[in-house]
């Protein structure tokens, strides 16, 4: 009892060690990163294929740097997937502006990219101390700058303009795709979002590096929320409908030991296992999952002391998924199985009766959910305890299931009308 006190204390110092040292790891290692389907699919919200930006950028960095795409290799990461999967889908684009030139190689392959546009990038002037202050330029800033210069002049159509960012207010300049990597923190960042939305066309990209939505400290270059602040104030305002985030680099070592550990904590778990951030478990021995298993974020799998869940092989789980088989409830789940965002798969619900006494922990009724092979679940659906779903079913979005439904069939609606 007194090493539990210890331990819950809040000074207490191998607990705060032990915190500091995950926080370390997970940032290191990208535990919580992002599979390349999740990847994929915010890309393909924006009409943008990665497979194929992937391809072309590989023909790009083995011309410029004899090398392919790698995100363990220093400044490669998704943002130059981003860019050549734009350069795919829209080759109308021309003219590119890039805050924050640093080294330039991010414009040289961008001239690569889009061979036939415009780019203008911008840096702070190279005589200015917070420019030799900054990255670690400071003891070698003209091998820095001569090298920077080299890469412009190889580029052939990128134009340095060494000019302070929060310049750009006055500027009457229109671009298709606007690169932010300027200074990331506050005030700096905020003026360089608003001023490239000043200076986006209808239709443009505008792309920002390094969002950060909470930190544990900021600075006035490397890191602050300034940039996802600026964001959110663009739509609450009404002048941007939506903003898309994406994971900067996705992961591989983390998705590795993620599988690692969650190999130890299942009853069962089978080959080809992937799972995004924010994902809940309970009573995960309690819990099975067959191969090729795969789960977006914010999903929660609950299980119980009396409980447990069945999951067979194919399944593929989309955004903020409750299948909850607590208070001695129990779901089985087939074969090739799409389940899509905002699906409740509940197996136990309460007795009013209960409740009206004041019993509220004593007012759960367990039931059973069994769900066949090759099913489809709609968005928004709830499936509710003491059900039977057959094989080749398709259950379309928000139908609430609270009876059985044989095999071959679709149903939709909240009387779960068959329409086929």
């Amino acid at each position: 009892m007194f090493v539990l006190r210890l331990w819950q204390s809040r000074f207490n110092l191998p607990r705060r060690l032990f915190w500091k040292i995950f926080r370390f790891l997970v940032a290191r290692l990208n535990l919580f990163a992002v599979s390349i389907d999740f990847q994929n699919s915010q890309m393909q919200k924006l009409g943008l294929s990665r497979e194929d930006g992937l391809v072309k950028l590989n023909d790009v960095l083995q011309n410029v740097m004899g090398k392919p795409y790698d995100e363990r290799d220093g400044m490669f990461s998704e943002h130059l997937v981003l860019f050549s999967s734009i350069s795919v889908a829209r080759p109308d684009i021309n003219r590119i502006l890039e805050i924050g030139t640093f080294d330039s190689r991010t414009a040289l392959i961008l001239s690569h990219l889009f061979p036939d546009a415009e780019i203008i990038t911008v840096d702070l002037p190279s005589e200015m101390p917070d420019f030799h202050q900054t990255y670690n330029r400071r003891a070698s800033i003209n091998e820095f700058v001569v090298k920077r210069d080299g890469y412009i002049k190889e580029a052939m159509n990128v134009e340095l303009r060494e000019v302070n960012s929060l310049n750009l207010c006055n500027w009457q300049e229109y671009f298709d795709l606007i690169w932010i990597d300027g200074a990331h923190g506050y005030t700096v960042v905020a003026m360089d979002v608003i001023n490239s939305y000043r200076l986006a066309n209808k239709d443009a990209f505008v792309l920002i590096d390094d969002i950060w939505k909470r930190v544990s400290f900021s600075d006035a270059v490397y890191k602050s929320v300034g940039g996802f602040d600026s964001l959110t104030a663009l739509v609450s305002a009404k002048l941007i409908s939506e903003y898309f985030l994406f994971s900067k680099r996705l992961g591989y070592v983390g998705l590795f030991i993620r599988r690692f550990i969650f190999k130890r904590l299942f009853q069962k778990l089978g080959s080809d296992f992937s799972s995004e951030i924010g994902i809940k478990v309970t009573f995960p021995k309690h819990i099975s999952l067959g191969n090729n298993f795969s789960i977006m974020r914010f999903n929660s799998l609950i299980a119980c002391k009396n409980s447990s869940i069945k999951i067979g092989s194919n399944l593929s789980i989309n955004e903020n998924v409750n299948i909850n088989a607590s208070n001695g409830g129990y779901i089985e789940i087939g074969d090739n199985v799409l389940i899509a965002s905002n699906v409740v798969i509940r197996a136990s619900d309460h007795d009013i009766f209960s409740i009206r006494q004041n019993k509220i922990q004593e007012s759960h009724v367990p039931g059973k959910i069994i769900i066949g092979n090759i099913v489809w679940i709609g968005s928004n659906c709830v499936i509710l305890k003491d059900v039977t779903i057959g094989d080749n079913v398709v259950i379309g979005a928000g139908t609430v299931v609270t009876k059985d439904i044989e095999k071959n069939r679709t149903v939709v609606g909240s009387k779960q009308t068959i329409i086929s």
